[in-house]
């Protein structure tokens, strides 16, 4: 049986559905490997087999469960790429995107120190001028590794930090093995798994880490146990921070001046009523604290220096 002679045309199935319309749009199109515009215009002349219904009913069925459609389909969106996503990782939010465009800048900002005058940075861009230094990022709870991956990604694609040759050598650490299989496998998928170290690592715990990063990117469990319970599919590892989502956020500010580099940088996704807290926590040991806000007006990026 074809696509063509089946029992119920897209528009019907749209309708019958039990899921929100967009839900049900998005499974029909991994179901059937075609994009939304295509959908969109074809809705009224496609129709599915009777074997791509069962699997729809099926699908349905989970997501009606309550198992976030992620896992159901194995896969997540992330800063316009596409992740492999199942329970021992967490489910990669839309608001964690913007510390990918904090950690770039950042990057980007620590080659031009080295540019003070503006035709150099021209040259820079056109490729005419290299800069040969290290720059160590460390990833901590990495998960599916959609953190570095992007971050990777898009320094290949910055004509400054991509052209100056600036030696980029990411490190990728989470204390679960099964997430790390998941982020080597979605660092294969994008072609970066030769150019990303991943490590089992409790924090900074293990020895093949290196003393000092230049940039250090955490997205640690910052819920509390009863915040944690409320998110009963994704797994409790990746949430659970502790007594007030703190305890793991305490550890790694702890740690801090000792790992940063002199003019290093920390990013630290918080959560909305964590600011204060941790602005307590980086006084006590000599760091200076910025907080930015989500697209949602929340607090939700802590970024950490050396206070000088």
């Amino acid at each position: 049986m074809t696509e063509r002679t089946s029992l119920k045309n897209i528009s019907r199935l749209i309708n019958d559905s039990h899921l929100p319309s967009n839900i049900t749009e998005k499974l029909i199109c991994d179901l059937l490997k075609i994009t939304p515009e295509k959908l969109f215009l074809d809705k009224d002349k496609i129709k599915l087999s009777a074997d791509n219904l069962k699997k729809f009913k099926q699908i349905e069925k989970e997501v009606l469960s309550g198992i976030p459609i992620q896992y159901v389909l194995g896969k997540c969106s992330f800063h316009d790429r596409e992740f492999t996503a199942n329970d021992s990782v967490l489910i990669p939010r839309p608001e964690t995107e913007k510390i990918i465009e904090i950690a770039t800048r950042f990057i980007e900002s620590r080659i031009t120190n080295y540019l003070p005058a503006a035709a150099s940075r021209q040259r820079m861009q056109a490729g005419e001028l290299r800069i040969n230094t290290g720059f160590n990022i460390l990833d901590i709870g990495t998960g599916s590794g959609n953190i570095i991956i992007s971050i990777i990604k898009d320094c290949s694609g910055n004509p400054i930090i991509h052209n100056s040759k600036f030696v980029i050598q990411p490190f990728a650490s989470d204390i679960s093995p099964k997430a790390l299989q998941i982020a080597k496998q979605n660092a294969r998928f994008h072609n970066v798994e030769n150019k990303i170290k991943f490590l089992k690592s409790d924090l900074f715990s293990n020895p093949k880490l290196p003393k000092k990063f230049d940039l250090i990117i955490a997205n640690l469990p910052y819920l509390s146990p009863e915040e944690t319970k409320k998110l009963p599919f994704e797994p409790a590892l990746a949430l659970n921070g502790g007594k007030d989502g703190l305890e793991l956020i305490a550890k790694l500010i702890e740690n801090l001046p000792e790992k940063l580099s002199k003019n290093g940088q920390a990013i630290l996704e918080i959560g909305y009523k964590q600011k204060n807290s941790i602005i307590k926590m980086a006084t006590k040991k000599n760091l200076k604290t910025k907080v930015l806000k989500d697209l949602g007006g929340y607090d939700r990026y802590a970024i950490f220096s050396i206070d000088k």
